[in-house]
């Protein structure tokens, strides 16, 4: 059997896919895994677990069209296409429109993934793009979304390295948009407070990051006793200066990644449009820090939108809990660490905190999932614990969905758009998402029975 496994994107998303890739070959050990990949991030896909490399040229495959791209008509086009039709099973992880266009030449081949034929993937897939407009309601990370797209038991192993005694920490300056972007400021008070411990610390980043270390260096009291690699290094090289690190400090970067990939501590850093529930590395050892949810509402902005309040989450995380972090003084610190269950990885707070209602159901959201997806049942109670707060949040959002129902079918009878009325809802958006999405699959009324149940799913 041979397996392809297009996965176009970025460094970050390469090494989002290896539980995916260890699953296959779990679930077919005999088969011959090709991942087909971007030629810019081949020396990334030489560290993945794959038989086979296939590196395509995007420039020559995809032409830019209006926002988004098409299929190049080509020679190099014709090979992709041609080459595609040798193997069994294609695997897709683009959302790209032009990957709809080159995957329309192969409806012979059994396709998962991404304008795939595979009825469990398509489910699995339109239920997690009905939370695209209300990300907050969700929790399940890139990499389970790609896991399961394949149907079966994930592969597990999420042990870590102990690096306690390790005190070098790496720190990632850059990120890819400002309003990702750790103020710089701070991440020169962490530096400081670091080297005031004891740990030697190291600089990492792309290229067009070496503008931010200039500005950094003269914010620090030691910049001699800081090692600078920012865009001075290759991947194989930036490896190695993580594997032989203790810690790294970063926003939401393809670093983070290279770290959980290696099983390195790493303390994260989101603001803006990054959402650690969506993009976290893939790691028990990895944390978390976001800002106060119910001081910015606004989090987690939307890419493109301009902030109004000049980057106010970014400054709202403390370089002293970081630095507390790193030294293991975490009792009373807010922020998220990882847990497992049969979807994959999940978050819960470090601390006790206040539920919301957003909070709730999005965990509840998971449950569906979990007994859609995975036949198995959860009950709330095992993602809240320490059940604060828990029955009043509860009762407030058993009201609100009731009253958003109700509306729902009401506007359904009388024969009524509910996109005309789309601000009336707010909670079960990601249900007339799904609707949209899948309106011959019963995943959209297998999700509305479940929150007309929802007092007794809660309280069961």
């Amino acid at each position: 059997m041979k397996i392809a496994v297009i996965q176009l994107t970025k460094m970050g998303d390469l090494l989002q896919s290896v539980p995916l890739l260890k699953k296959l070959k779990l679930k077919y050990p005999a088969a011959e895994i090709t991942l087909i990949h971007s030629e810019l991030f081949h020396e990334t896909a030489q560290k993945l677990p794959v038989d086979e490399l296939m590196p395509v040229n995007l420039d020559r495959l995809f032409l830019k069209n209006g926002d988004g791209y098409r299929v190049v008509a080509n020679e190099y086009s014709a090979e992709v296409v041609q080459t595609l039709k040798n193997f069994d099973l294609i695997v897709n992880l683009n959302s790209s429109s032009a990957l709809r266009e080159l995957l329309g030449n192969l409806t012979e081949r059994k396709i998962c993934g991404f304008y795939g034929n595979d009825e469990w993937s398509n489910n699995w897939l339109n239920f997690n793009l009905a939370f695209i407009k209300s990300r907050n309601f969700s929790t399940i990370n890139l990499v389970d979304i790609f896991s399961n797209i394949i149907a079966g038991k994930n592969p597990g192993n999420f042990s870590t390295n102990d690096k306690s005694e390790n005190k070098t920490v790496v720190i990632q300056l850059g990120s890819r948009s400002k309003k990702r972007q750790y103020p710089l400021a701070l991440c020169a008070d962490i530096a400081d407070k670091l080297i005031d411990k004891g740990y030697s610390v190291k600089l990492t980043g792309s290229v067009e990051e070496r503008v931010l270390v200039a500005r950094f260096m003269e914010m620090v009291r030691n910049p001699y006793q800081i090692t600078d690699y920012v865009g001075k290094t290759s991947i194989s090289e930036l490896f190695k200066i993580i594997e032989s690190s203790g810690h790294l400090i970063t926003t939401d970067t393809g670093t983070m990644h290279i770290a959980a990939h290696l099983k390195i501590p790493v303390t994260a850093i989101f603001t803006g449009p990054a959402y650690p529930f969506e993009t976290l590395g893939y790691s028990s050892a990895v944390r978390a820090f976001i800002p106060d949810r119910n001081k910015y509402r606004c989090y987690p902005c939307q890419e493109e939108t301009e902030c109004p309040y000049n980057f106010g989450c970014q400054h709202s995380i403390s370089p002293c809990a970081i630095v507390k972090s790193i030294l293991g003084d975490v009792e009373t610190l807010k922020f998220y660490r990882t847990d497992y269950d049969e979807i994959g990885q999940f978050l819960i707070p470090n601390a006790t905190e206040k539920k919301s209602e957003s909070e709730v159901l999005s965990y509840l959201n998971r449950i569906f999932a979990l007994k859609e997806f995975c036949s198995v049942d959860k009950q709330i109670i095992y993602y809240f614990p320490d059940n604060d707060n828990l029955t009043k949040v509860t009762k407030s959002l058993i009201t609100d969905l009731s009253r958003e129902l109700k509306i729902m079918n009401f506007l359904s009878e009388k024969g009524e758009n509910i996109w005309d009325k789309k601000d009336s809802f707010h909670y079960i958006l990601p249900l007339m998402y799904m609707q949209k999405l899948a309106p011959n699959s019963n995943l959209p009324d297998k999700y509305r029975l479940f929150l007309m149940n929802i007092d007794e799913i809660i309280n069961k």
